[in-house]
């Protein structure tokens, strides 16, 4: 059962269904797959169900850092850089090119020192 579960979580497959040879569909419900899922397992299962429920709620300005798996949704339209909220990483990035901040900035500096203004 570890083993099935093991292969739906690596193909991003939350839905983790009866075996039964005789054709049953149904779930299993959270409480079960906390007894037999790994800690790790338990873990990529919440990772990957919290991460199809995000993607099927089709946030308007939903942003993902390049760096991790972090979300936030931006409303400003004119805001130019990404600030990755998670504390393990916590890189700023240009919402355009997704490039860390330090590139972005360089790039602009460049093109300013070439008579741009």
């Amino acid at each position: 059962m570890v083993s099935y579960a093991s292969n739906l979580l690596g193909e991003h497959n939350f839905k983790i269904i009866c075996i039964d040879q005789s054709g049953c569909k149904l779930l299993f419900p959270e409480s079960e797959l906390r007894r037999f899922l790994t800690p790790k397992l338990l873990s990529l299962y919440e990772k990957v169900k919290q991460a199809k429920e995000i993607e099927m709620a089709g946030l308007n300005g939903l942003e993902e850092c390049p760096h991790c798996e972090f979300k936030v949704v931006i409303d400003n339209p004119s805001e130019r850089l990404f600030r990755c909220q998670n504390e393990e990483c916590g890189a700023v990035t240009c919402r355009e090119c997704k490039r860390p901040v330090r590139l972005f900035l360089h790039r602009l500096w460049s093109w300013l020192m070439k008579g741009h203004s």
